[in-house]
């Protein structure tokens, strides 16, 4: 399943107004309004707090109003807390404000909360029957797509919308654009941690949203599993770093986790060694296991070094003793 991540923004424009973005939203001249948090989003409480350089709101008796119902009124009350709706959902706030000597300013904002999903894939390996999500390593590649969700304001088509990409706080303007609904990128050295950001507009900007995730890189893994001829591996009970061999013989699987997909097929080198002697094998992540002609007892190390032989860092080992006889 893919991992969901929401993160949300909102729109706040004075009415019939370009709307402003940032921390302060100017509302007038003489007196702003400065929104917190500073991006919220559906059905999320917000406060809006008033602040002026030419006029003392702190004597000034203020009175808010949200779609025409008076909430809150009083001499000093310079902030005021309210709910967005649904995404897409306007919400009209009036505020008035008469200052101590008489001057009377008042405003209208219009907040309209947004969202935009964040979903991110990576093409890394995977055996079939695993259920879990593949995850990233250093040198593989990410698509991370943009999911708007404006509420009334939405269109279905996605390509509609205008998309400016970020990696790592850097613009991406070859990326960005009308439709540029996904994003691919290939990642860093290991440890690396990578922000893709996204700026999602409709044609008029009368609505925007913002979001961003983080993805870190892991390493590749190398698991163990016996592979039988009929039924092939099994995947439901991996090798433990112990394991007893029950019959004359068997045959061990190696799956190199979340390695970059193979194109040509020979990307990856398997080298596997008995005892710390390296030994061939038919294929290349497959090894044999036989008990000796006398059938004495008796234990093994087996290990197992992969790598890609095109991505720096992708790399595994991993090794498990194997018990011969009782």
């Amino acid at each position: 399943m893919r991992k969901k991540i929401i993160k949300i923004l909102f729109l706040v424009a004075i009415v019939s107004a370009t709307a402003f973005f940032g921390r302060a939203l100017a509302i007038g001249e003489d007196f702003f309004a400065e929104v917190s948090p500073k991006f919220p989003g559906p059905n999320m409480p917000v406060n809006v707090s008033m602040k002026s350089y030419s006029i003392d709101v702190d004597r000034s008796y203020i009175t808010w109003s949200v779609n025409g119902t008076v909430k809150l009124s009083g001499r000093g009350e310079k902030a005021f807390n309210f709910k967005t709706g649904d995404a897409g959902k306007e919400t009209d706030i009036f505020v008035s404000l008469k200052t101590e000597k008489g001057l009377k300013l008042n405003k209208t904002l219009k907040v309209i909360p947004a969202e935009v999903d964040l979903l991110w894939e990576v093409k890394t390996y995977t055996p079939a029957p695993y259920k879990g999500k593949a995850m990233p390593v250093p040198g593989s590649l990410i698509t991370v797509t943009a999911i708007p969700r404006f509420g009334k304001y939405s269109i279905t088509n996605p390509s509609n919308f205008v998309y400016y990409w970020k990696l790592s706080h850097k613009n991406q303007p070859d990326y960005s654009g009308t439709g540029k609904n996904s994003f691919t990128f290939r990642t860093a050295g290991p440890f690396n941690e990578s922000t893709v950001g996204v700026k999602v507009s409709n044609y008029n900007k009368k609505i925007t949203a913002e979001n961003s995730v983080k993805i870190k890189n892991l390493e590749p893994k190398l698991i163990f599993y016996e592979d039988y001829p009929l039924e092939g591996p099994s995947y439901n009970t991996a090798i433990g770093k112990m394991f007893q061999l029950k019959g004359d013989e068997v045959s061990v699987r190696a799956e190199p986790f979340f390695f970059s997909f193979p194109k040509k097929g020979k990307e990856f080198s398997f080298n596997w060694a008995i005892n710390g002697k390296k030994i061939k094998t038919e294929k290349p992540n497959v090894v044999n296991l036989r008990v000796n002609k006398n059938r004495e007892s008796g234990q093994s190390t087996i290990t197992l070094n992969a790598k890609n032989l095109f991505r720096e860092f992708q790399f595994a080992n991993n090794n498990f003793m194997v018990n011969f006889g009782q």
